[in-house]
C-alpha cells in the first residue's frame, strides 16, 4: 500500500512539474512576443519620426528657394551680398522638435577643381596657413598636388599621380583615385592627408563647381577674403552668383537630422528660377 502511496505522490509530483513547467513557458513565449512587439512598435515609431523629419527638411529646402527668388527681386544691393541667411532655431509646427537652417553663398567659397591654377593654389595655401591647420609645412605644400592627382583623368596620369593611387591601394579597405573632377566637398576625406580634424576646419570654405564657374567675390567669407591678401582676385561674373548651399537642421524627440542641398539659381524674361542640382543628408 505504501508502494502505491508513494507512485501516487511522484505521479501528482510529476503532473505538478509539468503544469509549472508549462505556465513558464507561456510566460516566456508572451514576454518574448510583448518585447517583439515593442521593439517593432519603437521602430515604425523611428521610421515615422524619420519621415516627418525629412519632410520638414524639404519644406526648407522650398523655403530657401524663394528666399533666393525674393532676394534676386530686391533693389538692396547690401540685402543680396549679405550672406549667409540664417533661419534661427525655431519651434515645429507640432511643437515636438525644432528647424533651423542657413544659405550660403557657394560660389563665394575656393573652388577646388580649380586648383590647377596658380593663383587659386596659392590662396588655397594661405586658407591652410590661416586656420591653424595641424599639419606640417611641407605636407601643406604637397596637399593641392595630392587633390590634383585625385582628379587627373586616366589618360593624362603623371608619376606622382600614379604614387598616390598606390598608396590608397595601401589602404584597408583599397580603393583608386577617381580621376575625374571633385563631385562633393566631403570626397576630400578620401584624399591623401586629410584628416578629419583637417576636413572639419576646410570644409565651410571650399567648393565643388564645375571649373569654368566664376568665383563671387562680393559677400564671401572673411577667411577667403584674407586669404588672397595680395594675390590677384578672382574675375568675379558682373551678376550675382548662381550656386547656393542650404542646410536644414532638424531636431525631433531623440532624432537630429542634417539635409544639404545646392541649388541653382539664374535669371529668365519671367524673373528668378531656382532649382535642385543635388541633395543630400549628414555631408555636403
Amino acid at each position: 500500500m505504501m508502494h502505491q502511496h508513494n507512485g501516487k505522490h511522484q505521479q501528482t509530483g510529476t503532473a505538478l512539474f509539468l503544469a509549472l513547467f508549462v505556465v513558464s513557458l507561456v510566460v516566456s513565449l508572451t514576454i518574448v512576443w510583448f518585447m517583439k512587439n515593442r521593439i517593432a512598435i519603437k521602430h515604425t515609431q523611428q521610421m515615422l519620426v524619420a519621415d516627418q523629419a525629412y519632410l520638414y527638411a524639404q519644406g526648407m529646402i522650398d523655403w530657401a528657394a524663394s528666399i533666393l527668388v525674393l532676394s534676386a527681386t530686391t533693389t538692396n544691393t547690401n540685402q543680396e551680398n549679405t550672406w549667409p541667411k540664417l533661419l534661427p532655431k525655431t519651434h515645429l509646427p507640432d511643437g515636438h522638435g525644432f528647424m533651423s537652417g542657413r544659405i550660403d553663398d557657394y560660389q563665394t567659397r575656393i573652388n577646388l577643381n580649380n586648383l590647377t591654377d596658380e593663383n587659386t593654389r596659392k590662396v588655397f595655401i594661405n586658407l591652410l596657413s590661416m586656420l591653424h591647420v595641424n599639419i606640417q609645412e611641407p605636407a601643406m605644400a604637397l596637399l593641392p598636388d595630392a587633390i590634383i592627382a585625385w582628379m587627373t583623368p586616366i589618360n593624362r596620369l603623371t608619376s606622382s599621380a600614379v604614387a598616390f593611387d598606390m598608396q590608397y591601394l595601401q589602404y584597408t579597405p583599397p580603393y583608386r583615385a577617381a580621376n575625374r573632377p571633385l563631385q562633393s566637398v566631403s570626397e576630400l576625406r578620401l584624399i591623401a592627408g586629410v584628416t578629419p580634424a583637417l576636413f572639419n576646419k576646410l570644409a565651410p570654405y571650399l567648393s565643388t563647381l564645375p571649373s569654368n564657374v566664376k568665383q563671387h567675390f562680393k559677400g564671401a567669407p572673411p577667411f577667403i577674403v584674407s586669404a588672397y591678401g595680395e594675390s590677384e582676385e578672382p574675375e568675379s561674373s558682373s551678376q550675382s552668383s548662381h550656386y547656393y548651399l542650404v542646410q536644414a537642421n532638424i531636431e525631433i524627440d531623440d532624432l537630429a537630422l542634417v539635409v544639404y542641398g545646392l541649388l541653382y539659381r539664374t535669371m529668365t524674361d519671367k524673373g528668378p528660377v531656382v532649382g535642385i542640382i543635388w541633395q543630400g543628408r549628414g555631408t555636403v
